[in-house]
This record gives structure tokens, C-alpha cells and sequence, in this order.
């Protein structure tokens, strides 16, 4: 668990979960699903110098994106270092009518910004009602200081999606951020067999004075809670089987005396201070 002290506090929850796989469908060697509905999926063939790969998505006309982050977090700015990502698309009018793939570099709360050296390449699409898939290549090692090479090594893959039909201009211009983003740690040398193996998804309240993320890893059963808000109080989360505060699971956590990190475990009966839950362990 960790609090950072600078107006904001953010704690970890590690809960054990029963996981359930979700077998692929298609004839790449390799696949995961990118979220946690399945509604984003990514498969690959590696051979000694490239990927040979497909994303694809229930996005319609939206777009939808996978990258390699450059930092730790699971944001495309990735702390601050950027994402190398590739974003796609298919829909009806404009550059994308056959399906587009490109290369971008992430770095800012901004628009994506195209990469220079463009090395990705769309190999095929297709497009059934919603459903995108869209084939690429991409060499391991680009020689791109923009982008990331792929190696032996666990590295972080984030993702995205809209399906907003106003999120692309014609030329295929992402002008709409994303609607669901995650992450999940992968070596991509190693086999995939379609497993929902780690995912983030995050929530924000109106003014982005709270912020909950958490990230499932299927395989180690387990979920990972971060809260983080803009104060010097406490700042907490709950699990819930129905709307409200009433009967929710909840973990306050605040930071004590010489940056001492403290997260209590307690029980909302009524729609005030949660009790403590006598029988969780503390932290």
C-alpha cells in the first residue's frame, strides 16, 4: 500500500477474485483480451524481426488504440514518459472507408500526436455491424526513438476505445477521447491463449478531484484498488451489489502521524461514518 503526501492520498487493495478464461477464436498463435467485457482484443504471430497482428473491437465508427508504455502508470501519458500506440479505425466515409492503422505518440492530455516515422502498416480489414478488426505489421525494433521496441521482457500495454461516431474527422484524425481505457502486463514473446489476464479501468468524478482505478489480474487472482484525491482528510471506496451506501464494503485510508499510512476496513450501516468492521485484518 502507498500514499503519496502531496494533497494526495492513494491506497491498494489486493482482494482475491474467482477468475473465469475466455477462449479466442481466431488463427493468430497468440491473443488477450484488452477489457474486461471482451469488447477489445488483440492477437499476434511474432517472427524474428516483426509482429504480425490484428486488433479488434465492437467500436462501429469509433476508433479504437494499444500502445507500449514508456513509464509505469496505466494512463496513455504514462507518468509523463508517453505511450508509443497504434490507433485504428473503419467506417463508412473519408480516409478510413477501407480501414486506416497509424502510428502515434502519446506524451499529454491532448490530441495523439502522429508519429513522424509512420511504422505500422494495415495489412487488411474488415468490418462486420460494429465489429472492427483490423490486420498491421510492425517491425520489433523500429529504430524509432518514438517508438518502443518489443522484447523478452513483462512490458506494460495500454489501451483505448471509443465508440463515438464523431470521435474521427474524415481524414481519420482522432478528435474525441476515449470512452473505456486499461492496461495489462505482458510479455508479448510469450504464448497467449485469450486469457482476460490483467485490465484497468478507472472512474473520475465531474471535477477530477477523485479518481479510483483498479487493475484484475485474472491469473494471480487478485485486484488492486488505487484511490487518489485532493485533500489532506481521508479518502475511501466501497463495493456495493447495489446503488448507494447502504450494506457497502468499504476501505477508508488517510495518512497518519511521521507519513505513517493507515487503512481502516469497515461496514456502511447507515449514511454516515461507516463502522468498523471488527473482523478484517488492518493495515
Amino acid at each position: 500500500m502507498h500514499f503519496k503526501t502531496s494533497g494526495f492520498a492513494v491506497i491498494a487493495l489486493f482482494i482475491a477474485l474467482c477468475a473465469s478464461l475466455v477462449q479466442g477464436q481466431r488463427t493468430y498463435s497468440n491473443c488477450v483480451y484488452l477489457d474486461a467485457h471482451s469488447n477489445m482484443r488483440l492477437s499476434w504471430n511474432l517472427t524474428a524481426t516483426e509482429i504480425l497482428g490484428s486488433i479488434e473491437g465492437n467500436i462501429g465508427d469509433g476508433w479504437m488504440a494499444f500502445g507500449i508504455a514508456m513509464g509505469t502508470e496505466f494512463y496513455m501519458i504514462s507518468d509523463g514518459k508517453g505511450t508509443d500506440a497504434i490507433i485504428g479505425a473503419m467506417r463508412d466515409d473519408g480516409a478510413c472507408n477501407a480501414g486506416c492503422i497509424r502510428d502515434y505518440w502519446i506524451y499529454a492530455y491532448t490530441a495523439p500526436r502522429l508519429d513522424v516515422s509512420q511504422d505500422v502498416q494495415l495489412v487488411s480489414a474488415n468490418r462486420t455491424g460494429n465489429h472492427v478488426i483490423l490486420h498491421f505489421r510492425r517491425l520489433l525494433n523500429t529504430g524509432d526513438s518514438e517508438d518502443r521496441a518489443i522484447n523478452t521482457t513483462v512490458q506494460r500495454i495500454n489501451w483505448a476505445y471509443s465508440t463515438n461516431k464523431d470521435a474521427l474527422d474524415s481524414n481519420g484524425t482522432v478528435l474525441i477521447r476515449h470512452e473505456n481505457q486499461g492496461t495489462l502486463l505482458l510479455n508479448l514473446t510469450a504464448p497467449s491463449q485469450c486469457t482476460l489476464q490483467t485490465q484497468t479501468t478507472a472512474f473520475t468524478n465531474h471535477d477530477g478531484s477523485y479518481r479510483a482505478s483498479w487493475l484484475i489480474d485474472q491469473t494471480a487472482s487478485t485486484i488492486t484498488v488505487t484511490a487518489k484525491a485532493k485533500t489532506k482528510g481521508w479518502v475511501g471506496f466501497g463495493f456495493n451489489t447495489k446503488p448507494g451506501m447502504i450494506g457497502g464494503d468499504v476501505v477508508v485510508g488517510w495518512i497518519g502521524p511521521n507519513n505513517s499510512t493507515v487503512v481502516r476496513d469497515r461496514t456502511a450501516v447507515k449514511e454516515e461514518m461507516p463502522v468498523l468492521d471488527t473482523s478484517a485484518k488492518r493495515c
